[in-house]
C-alpha cells in the first residue's frame, strides 16, 4: 500500500516534490494559525472597547441618578408636610442598578482596576440619609452642610470613575 508512495518519491525529482509539499503545508498551517491569532486579538480588543464604552455610559447614568437624588432633596420635590423627605424610588433603583452594573463590568472585564462598590454606595451622599431619616427636619444637622458635602463627594466619585475609564481607554486602545 505504501510502496507506491516510496516509488513516487524515490527519484530525485520526486524527493524535491515531497520536500516542496511538506514546506508548503508547513507554511500554510503557520499562516492559518497566525491569522487566527490576529483575529482573536482584534476581536478581544473590539470587545474591550465595547465594554469600556458601556462602562463609561453606565458611569454617566450612575452620576446622573445620584445628582437627581440630591437635586430632588435640594428642591424639596418629595418633601412631606412633616418636614421629612421622600425620594423617587425609580431614581434610587436606577442608581443602585447602575452601581451594580459598574461593579460587574469591572470584575468581569477589568479585574486589574481596583473597584470597591462601598466607595460609591449611597453613603457618599449624607444629605440623602439626613433628609430621609428626618435629621434635617429636626435640626440635628445643617441641610446646607450635608448638601455641600454630598455634592463634593459626588464630584470626587465622578473624577475617580471617569479617571478609571480613561485609564482603560488609553491602556486598551485599539
Amino acid at each position: 500500500m505504501f510502496e507506491w508512495i516510496l516509488d513516487a518519491f524515490s527519484t530525485s525529482s520526486g524527493k524535491s516534490q515531497f520536500i516542496s509539499i511538506v514546506v508548503s503545508s508547513c507554511i500554510a498551517i503557520t499562516v492559518l494559525l497566525l491569522n487566527q491569532r490576529f483575529n482573536n486579538q482584534r476581536e478581544r480588543k473590539k470587545l474591550h472597547a465595547e465594554k469600556i464604552e458601556e462602562l463609561y455610559i453606565t458611569v454617566i447614568e450612575y452620576l446622573d441618578a445620584s445628582d437627581d437624588l440630591i437635586t430632588d432633596i435640594q428642591k424639596g420635590t418629595y418633601r412631606k408636610d412633616s418636614g421629612y423627605h421622600g425620594y423617587n424610588e425609580l431614581t434610587y433603583a436606577k442608581r443602585e442598578a447602575t452601581l451594580g452594573k459598574i461593579e460587574m463590568l469591572f470584575a468581569l472585564y477589568f479585574p486589574e482596576i481596583p473597584f470597591s462598590k462601598a466607595d460609591y454606595d449611597i453613603d457618599i451622599l449624607p444629605v440623602f440619609w439626613a433628609s430621609v431619616s428626618g435629621k434635617i427636619a429636626r435640626g440635628e444637622v445643617l441641610g446646607d452642610e450635608v448638601l455641600v458635602e454630598s455634592r463634593e463627594n459626588l464630584k470626587n466619585a465622578s473624577k475617580a470613575l471617569k479617571s478609571m475609564c480613561k485609564q482603560l481607554m488609553y491602556k486598551r486602545s485599539i
